[in-house]
Formats: C-alpha cells, structure tokens, sequence
C-alpha cells in the first residue's frame, strides 16, 4: 500500500512539472515571417477540405469547385499562383477525361491568433486515372478558410515511384 501511495504521489508530481513546462516561453532562432502565434483550430473546417476532396472522387466538377471562395488564389504544385477562374479552367477538362482516388491519410485544422486565419492541413495519397494509364502520388496541402470556404491553398506533389 505505501509503494502504491509512493508512486501516485510521484506521478502526480511528474504531471505537475509537465504542466508547468508547457506554460514556458520559448525563443525560437528565427522570427516568423507569417506568424508563429499558432493554435489548433475548429476541427469541423476539416470538413470543407474533405468534402472537396469526396466530391473530387465522385467526379462531381461543379460541386468540387462550390468549396472555392470568389476571391481564391492558390499555389499550385507546379509553383504557379492560380485563381478561382484558373483553377475552373485547368480542372474542367482534366474531370471530363479523370477519375480521381484521393485517399486522406492525416489532417488537423489551426488557428493562426493574431492574424485570425483558418487553415486547414492535409495529407493524401491520390491515384490520377485516364484511360491511359494512372499517375500516383503524395500531396501536402494547406487550404485557408475564409466565410466557409478556401480561400488560399499552397499544395505540394511528389510522385511515387
């Protein structure tokens, strides 16, 4: 009975410490050029990202594009900057002759505090099928959430091999 005691006291102990290590400010060697006063964000804006992508993999264009705000301007994988008319543009014929798998593998919502951004981040692989053969690969993409839609987009592809 006294080493049970013995170690919750400890444990409660070591929990107590973590805690106060968790309120300690840190001084990073850089200054953020965005912002480093970052939180973890409404989990529910997660849902907008994932809704584009389900109706990405049902073909679904025009649903696809509804998850798009007005004023959308994206970094594409390929470095260029697009906007909503762009993106409208490039993707039209690609859904006519595609079918798209996206798989989500991770994803998580921020919040950036002092510039009062949304983001959310995500993880996939996707599958680019045409009848002449498949492209595959892995995406890292951040999406802004503005009013209930993206609004930014910065997207990072690499094949697999």
């Amino acid at each position: 009975m006294k080493n049970l005691l013995y170690t919750t006291f400890i444990l409660l102990f070591i929990s107590c410490e973590t805690k106060q290590e968790e309120n300690k400010t840190i001084e990073y060697p850089f200054k953020a050029s965005y912002s480093s006063d970052i939180s973890m964000g409404d989990p529910s804006l997660s849902n907008i990202v994932l809704d584009l992508q389900k109706a990405a993999n049902e073909g679904d264009f025009e649903k696809t594009m509804s998850f798009l705000h007005d004023d959308f301007e994206g970094t594409l994988a390929d470095g260029s900057v697009a906007k909503k008319e762009d993106v409208i543009a490039l993707y039209k014929p690609i859904f006519e002759t595609t079918k798209f798998n996206i798989v989500p593998n991770a994803w998580f919502s921020i919040h950036v505090n002092d510039l009062d951004h949304d983001w959310v981040i995500l993880w996939t692989k996707e599958d680019l099928i045409s009848s002449s053969d498949t492209t595959s690969l892995f995406a890292q993409e951040s999406f802004q959430i503005k009013d209930g839609k993206i609004i930014g987009m910065n997207q990072f592809q690499r094949p697999i091999n």
